[in-house]
């Protein structure tokens, strides 16, 4: 199998189909039932495109499944990775101890995906990473318009 790096941003793969398990996310939607009871429904949805487009920031976790599976893989291109600061808080903000961890992994790879539970300031985190880097051009993808308002406001 082979993966190409695109770009910053995206990745492509001959064999769609063999990594689909990888990329694997479980959706859920709450529907009343005839009662009028709310019911919590689920499916799962691969992140990856029929033609084999995939977010790079997903490559890490393809590479761990093909390794675990002990599919042999062939990456061309590189992820070129851009200087940082050291200092990371932010002006006007101190990050906590498990933020500051989180920022120093996510500078350090210099992609992935930032999934963290409500209130856990992933807003904040976003700022702190896009902070450290000098260009400070970034992609934050949004399930929805609100939340990217949301980010927009803070």
């Amino acid at each position: 199998m082979i993966i190409k790096i695109i770009d910053p941003v995206m990745c492509w793969t001959d064999s769609p189909a063999l990594i689909k398990n990888a990329l694997l996310v479980q959706r859920e939607f709450w529907k009343k039932d005839q009662f009028g009871h709310r019911k919590r429904n689920g499916y799962e949805v691969s992140l990856i495109a029929k033609d084999g487009n995939f977010l790079a920031g997903f490559l890490p976790r393809v590479i761990k499944f093909c390794e675990k599976n002990k599919l042999p893989v062939t990456i061309e291109g590189e992820l070129k990775k851009l200087p940082y600061k050291t200092d990371i808080n932010p002006p006007g903000i101190t990050l906590f101890e498990d933020q500051k961890k989180l920022v120093e992994i996510i500078l350090k790879e210099q992609r992935g995906v930032l999934q963290a539970p409500t209130g856990t300031g992933k807003t904040i985190l976003c700022y702190a990473i896009i902070n450290a880097f000098e260009t400070r051009k970034s992609l934050i993808i949004c399930p929805s318009k609100s939340i990217m308002r949301q980010t927009a406001i803070e």
